[in-house]
């Protein structure tokens, strides 16, 4: 999340490929935004 926007994909992979692909956004909706962090 402070390395990457929200968009940025990520594969999840299994023995045979790539099983899900999500956002960063979607592992980490609330990323290190100064407003939650508090």
């Amino acid at each position: 999340a402070e390395f990457c926007r929200p968009d940025t994909k990520l594969y999840l992979c299994d023995n045979a490929g790539v099983a899900e692909t999500v956002t960063m956004g979607d592992m980490l909706p609330y990323g290190f935004r100064g407003d939650i962090l508090k």
